[in-house]
């Protein structure tokens, strides 16, 4: 009985609806709500758009910055500081040998080459000689990792205790004379940049441009010896240059 009654008054609403063709809504929900309203959930705020810090470092995300490149051809002008290690043999007057050594310093612009040289030789338990010299010839770098260079050398041959015996009275005589020469090396450099270390070789040929003939006495007998030779010397040479330009 109850449930007809509940049935019969409830007709009317769904036809008046229907009649008037009235659209019936869902009520709001909390995602539609108005942030500005009262009771609007604060866990719920409309978002805000980003702002960057204004203090502290700012960290740039570019590439980092790449090393200066490396030219892949031979530069036009170089320095190197060298020195070496060798042997020489005498060409003429006693014809004995010994050990070499010396540093240059040398300069290179296109194809000149010039520097200044000091060396000193010795023959074992005998006469010695001290060079001083200036250098000038040709050179190039084949390449970045290879130097060849041909040089003239001029300069002077101080000789010390030519003929000395060591068991005997005679001391040797000493005396300077004036050379020329010529000096060919060839040699790797180690390093990619701009400064290099350096290994190679090298021959020379020195002729001392005059023979002095010194005469004195030694237990009253007259002894003469002859100061300037020839020698060819060889060795290794290592030690360090810089690329200019």
């Amino acid at each position: 009985m109850f449930a007809g009654v509940t049935f019969a008054l409830s007709l009317p609403s769904v036809a008046h609806a229907a009649e008037h063709d009235e659209d019936v809504l869902p009520p709001p929900t909390d995602d539609a709500a108005d942030p500005d309203e009262p009771g609007f959930p604060q866990d719920k705020a409309a978002p805000t758009a980003y702002a960057p810090p204004t203090s502290g470092v700012v960290i740039s995300a570019g590439p980092a910055p790449l090393p200066a490149p490396v030219p892949d051809h031979p530069p036009l002008a170089d320095w190197r500081l060298i020195g070496w290690l060798g042997g020489f043999a005498q060409l003429d007057g006693s014809k004995y040998g010994g050990i070499e050594n010396g540093v240059a310093f040398q300069y290179r612009y296109r194809w000149f080459v010039g520097g200044p040289l000091v060396a000193a030789s010795a023959e074992p338990l005998s006469a010695s000689s001290y060079t001083v010299a200036a250098t000038a010839g040709v050179g190039t770098r084949l390449g970045k990792q290879v130097r060849a260079q041909v040089l003239g050398v001029f300069g002077a041959h101080f000789h010390q205790n030519v003929g000395y015996e060591l068991l005997g009275n005679d001391n040797g005589a000493d005396g300077t004379v004036p050379f020329a020469g010529a000096r060919a090396s060839m040699g790797y450099l180690f390093g990619k940049r701009f400064a290099h270390f350096e290994l190679g070789a090298f021959v020379e040929l020195d002729d001392d441009l005059t023979r002095r003939h010194i005469t004195y006495e030694v237990d009253g007998a007259s002894v003469t010896h002859v100061v300037g030779t020839s020698t060819v010397a060889f060795g290794i040479e290592l030690g360090g240059s810089h690329d200019v330009f």
